[in-house]
């Protein structure tokens, strides 16, 4: 199975072609605040790749889980514990048999669009709240966004910069106009930051999967692999 990182890195590069013309507009002039409208939209789209990928790993992850357990009993406890909830509140008093023989596939998939549409829905962003709980009610695997850490980059302030960076493409989304010039510089910073943390959630993914069902469902990846 290809990782999820892989088309996250993918949309992420044709994100940053906005970055080059960005500076092709701007050579050989003094400021480079000028054609802010291209680090505007890089922003936004590097936004909606991290939100992609966040709901492409969750699906990758889940699907290689129920493919390769025995049964709905080898599922992740905490995973297991959120499709009870959710048959239990259901008012279709039939709704459990449809577990039945390979039923129980098809509900997990359809628990996974529901959980997505409530953490990730239109009123909420890709932060780290909302994707740790996404992935403990679709995995099972407990607080996602605490592998978000590395080298002069403490979990706290590395969930900070994602949070500001959503903030931004809010602001640009819903008013144009921001605060503060949103410079390549600003962007590339960004940029650089999601990739870190795309990275060690598809590992993090991965090793999650391996617990639960003795196989690796991609290749590790590393920031020194990437071309």
């Amino acid at each position: 199975m290809e990782a999820p990182f892989d088309d996250f890195l993918d949309n992420a590069l044709q994100a940053l072609e906005l970055l080059k013309l960005h500076e092709e507009k701007n050579s050989g002039k003094k400021t480079h605040h000028t054609h802010e409208v291209l680090t505007k939209s890089c922003a936004v789209l590097l936004v909606a790749c991290w939100e992609a990928f966040i709901e492409d790993a969750a699906e990758a992850g889940l699907s290689f889980i129920i493919d390769n357990v025995k049964s709905p009993t080898n599922l992740p406890k905490e995973l297991l514990k959120s499709i009870a909830l959710e048959l239990k509140v259901d008012k279709n008093d039939i709704k459990v048999w449809e577990l039945a023989d390979g039923g129980w596939k098809l509900v997990a998939k359809s628990h996974y669009k529901a959980m997505l549409s409530k953490h990730l829905g239109p009123f909420n962003t890709p932060r780290a709240g909302n994707i740790d709980d996404l992935y403990k009610n679709v995995l099972g695997l407990e607080t996602l966004s605490a592998c978000w850490t590395w080298k002069h980059m403490p979990n706290k302030q590395s969930k900070d910069k994602l949070s500001a960076l959503i903030s931004l493409r809010g602001s640009i989304a819903h008013r144009i106009n921001t605060s503060h010039k949103v410079t390549r510089k600003l962007v590339d910073g960004y940029a650089s930051h999601l990739l870190f943390l795309a990275i060690k959630t598809n590992n993090r993914i991965r090793r999650h999967v391996y617990q639960s069902t003795g196989l690796y469902p991609w290749n590790e990846v590393t920031y020194r692999s990437i071309k």
